[in-house]
């Protein structure tokens, strides 16, 4: 069916507005605006820093590292870069050390086994940032990629855990819809926007990702299978470019699109099928002739 005059104006007019702002903001790139002095936050010099949350967990649990040591480190890490990126809204400094010492001293009595406490607490000891209550505008992405955490919690409707990975190179998952539960969040999603956000996992590390989402994970997570061993050569790797052109967004930069080539087009993936049902047998000849892989 042919959509309606009142439609077709409709898109015409989202276009117009979209090629209008696009011109805005060629034009603002193009004057550069002003130029604000950057700050680079400091290298990290704290081993420990460098480590991901499961690698702590476990040192904390074998008693080779004391939970103090690593809440403490990452206290000075924020103390020292926090101010350059505001990724952390509230301390809560004290709380932490506290509950630090209350970690170690469960350790020192020595209850319960290196095993049962891996299956209990499998990040026992590890700091946690959170996006709290989800009401504020999180800075998860920025606050992991500057070594001032390791592992923290994000929501997602449109791309709010993606997107921050993304920008930051850090490792961040939207689970399907239902797996881990949104109770608490405020405000709450509506309507339409209910099927579609989802609390998930963010981190430095990406050997962090499953063992989060088991622990944010509700009763959903009986529909995965997070523990089969996957064969990366039996996947299936669906991908666009963009998203044809549209008016109403910026245009994907062509070093995106190229490297998004050397993934798909890598060595696990020597048969695509295009929309036309086009099958190439060797794409990396195919659309890279002319770049190293």
């Amino acid at each position: 069916m042919a959509p309606s005059f009142t439609a077709r104006i409709q898109l015409f007019l989202l276009r117009a507005l979209g090629f209008l702002i696009g011109l805005v903001g060629r034009a603002a790139l193009a004057l550069r605006g002003p130029k604000f002095a950057s700050k680079t936050p400091r290298p990290v010099t704290e081993p420990l820093l460098l480590l991901s949350g499961m690698q702590l967990a476990k040192l904390i649990r074998q008693r080779k590292v004391k939970c103090i040591d690593v809440v403490q480190a990452y206290i000075n890490r924020i103390k020292d870069v926090n101010p350059m990126i505001n990724g952390i809204v509230k301390y809560r400094f004290e709380e932490a050390i506290k509950e630090a010492h209350a970690v170690d001293q469960k350790l020192a009595e020595k209850q319960e086994d290196e095993a049962t406490l891996e299956n209990k607490w499998p990040f026992l000891g590890v700091p946690l940032t959170v996006k709290e209550a989800f009401q504020l505008q999180g800075g998860e992405g920025c606050t992991l990629a500057a070594a001032c955490s390791v592992i923290g919690v994000g929501s997602d409707i449109g791309g709010s855990i993606r997107m921050p990975a993304f920008f930051n190179g850090i490792f961040g998952h939207k689970p399907s819809p239902g797996v881990v539960p949104n109770k608490g969040q405020f405000p709450m999603a509506m309507g339409g926007q209910e099927l579609f956000q989802c609390t998930g996992p963010m981190c430095r590390y990406a050997e962090d990702l499953a063992p989060m989402l088991k622990v944010m994970a509700g009763p959903g997570i009986k529909r995965l299978k997070l523990d089969t061993k996957v064969h990366l050569k039996d996947l299936k790797f669906y991908w666009m470019e963009h998203d044809g052109g549209s008016f109403l967004m910026s245009k994907v930069d062509q070093d995106l699109i190229l490297a998004q080539k050397k993934v798909i087009l890598n060595k696990i993936c020597l048969r695509i099928i295009f929309s036309q049902g086009d099958a190439i047998l060797n794409p990396l000849l195919h659309f890279l002739p002319n770049i190293s892989v």
